[in-house]
């Protein structure tokens, strides 16, 4: 795998940032925050609490993506909070630990110094090739499954997403069908066998397609057509099982907390589940994609939040062709028909938009679906900590009655 040039800078030009296995959604936000164009340290968790809940994990491998683009040299340090012997494998297992594994320069041990990263990258290697294989119980991890893309390995092309050959197909990313069959598969290996006849299968699989085909047309390359020089993308499936009246699920994220309350009337049991799936890519952003260039710094937020309801919107697409630019609505249609959940964490933006799930419709696209608003501030819209690429998560409820 090949590095960036190695520099040895004095110590007071590094930084150094460490992430707890308690690190929350705050906290997280707050790392971001730190992000400079010098050389830096991540030390990440081996086992961090925050894939548990909601979103965790698209925050948690967006966070280290960020780190790695906006960092000058990007050194990975793995946490101290696992026994040494088991730290590598668990690590790799979950998604943020395999993405920023293959996005740093450089891998280091637990005490700072000793160079792993040749080690570690053939974990991955062997990782990617059970991904490969589609082997989704040996993949789980807790209850998450996650199927990770490394544009720049040899094995990014994972049969689960990809059709194995060029030829049979002007689409390489498998059909809508397939998709299903694979959301089936994981759903079952997750423990939700016996709601399989209560879910329309079918439109999630719509909906995974879509986001994912977005990163396959998008993201693997910079503005200009130019392969990125390290570009990871994965679609994560989790399930959550959550007490809707119970704060702690959140993980001090309102908007969760406030959206799981509304189940709370309508649950069929105590614990609620959903089918969390992220969709994550490390390229130019949705904003930069759909303006396809750049956004200057003076670019208001204004602007920024307005290219990114475009992308939703109908007939409007940054890759043209006739097969583009009716993905992301159908995105948005689904998620109102089924009372879902989306979080959207992209440039400078940090953005959600749920629907009651009392109100549940098959009606068409409008604009109102595109009414995003702040993760903290709700209509009010702010710039946060800029990331590189996007993050999308939706929540589709499962608990409840056809």
């Amino acid at each position: 795998m090949a590095s960036r040039e190695t520099i040895e800078p004095e110590d007071s030009d590094i930084v150094r940032e460490k992430l707890a296995a308690s690190t929350d959604f705050p906290q997280a936000r707050l790392s971001l925050s730190k992000i400079k164009p010098l050389p830096a340290v991540l030390q990440l968790p081996i086992k961090w609490k925050l894939q548990s809940k909601a979103t965790g994990p698209a925050i948690a491998a967006q966070l280290a993506i960020t780190w790695s683009a906006r960092s000058k040299e990007f050194a990975l340090q793995l946490g101290d909070d696992e026994p040494a012997e088991k730290a590598a494998e668990t690590f790799l297992a979950q998604m943020y630990g395999i993405v920023a594994a293959m996005m740093a320069d450089k891998v280091i041990g637990r005490d700072g110094k000793r160079d792993i990263s040749q080690a570690i990258w053939r974990m991955c290697q062997t990782r990617a090739t059970t991904m490969d294989r589609g082997d989704l119980r040996a993949l789980v991890r807790g209850r998450s499954i996650p199927l990770i893309c490394v544009d720049h390995s040899s094995l990014w092309r994972l049969q689960p997403l990809y059709y194995p050959s060029k030829a049979l197909t002007s689409d390489p990313v498998r059909s809508v069908d397939d998709f299903g069959h694979l959301i089936g598969d994981a759903l079952r290996v997750l423990g939700q066998e016996q709601r399989l006849a209560n879910i329309h299968i079918g439109s999630i699989a719509i909906l995974v397609r879509e986001l994912f085909a977005n990163t396959h047309h998008h993201a693997r390359t910079d503005l200009n057509g130019s392969a990125l020089r390290r570009s990871v993308r994965a679609v994560n499936f989790a399930l959550r099982s959550v007490d809707p009246t119970n704060v702690a699920s959140s993980g001090r994220l309102k908007i969760l907390a406030e959206y799981y309350q509304t189940f709370a009337d309508i649950r069929t049991s105590t614990e609620m589940p959903f089918a969390e799936i992220s969709v994550i890519d490390s390229g130019p952003g949705l904003a930069a994609r759909r303006r396809q260039q750049q956004l200057a710094p003076e670019t208001s937020i204004q602007d920024e939040i307005e290219l990114v309801r475009d992308c939703f919107r109908k007939a409007t697409s940054s890759f043209n062709t006739i097969a583009h630019g009716w993905g992301l609505p159908r995105v948005m249609q689904i998620l109102k028909s089924s009372g879902g959940f989306i979080k959207i964490r992209t440039g400078r933006l940090s953005l959600y938009r749920w629907f009651d799930p009392h109100s549940r419709s098959d009606v068409s696209f409008d604009e109102d679906d595109i009414d995003f608003k702040d993760t903290e501030f709700g209509d009010d819209i702010v710039p946060h900590a800029p990331v590189t690429g996007a993050a999308i998560t939706i929540l589709f409820p499962l608990g409840l009655d056809s």
